[in-house]
């Protein structure tokens, strides 16, 4: 899903950031999950999709915060406020 955000193909990661978050529910890895809300965030962040964006960036927040990372928090909080231009359809 990484990938295929950072090559710009959003539709293609989106479907696959639900997937591994359940995964990582399942198998009850924090910090992956973090990363995972993280990640999902960004996609969302580019396809204009403001208030999922904002939930799995509180998200992350939240799970990072449980696990006392204030230098992932701080990223997930600068990315947050970051603007990015949405994609175009």
């Amino acid at each position: 899903m990484y990938l295929y955000r950072e090559r710009g193909e959003f539709d293609q990661a989106l479907p696959h950031h639900p997937e591994a978050i359940e995964i990582l529910d399942r198998t009850s890895a924090k910090l992956d999950r973090a990363e995972a809300c993280y990640q999902l965030a960004l996609t969302e962040q580019k396809l204009g999709n403001i208030e999922k964006t904002q939930e799995n960036f509180d998200r992350a927040i939240q799970l990072f915060s449980e696990m006392d990372a204030s230098k992932q928090v701080e990223k997930v909080q600068l990315a947050a406020t970051q603007k990015t231009e949405k994609i175009p359809n």
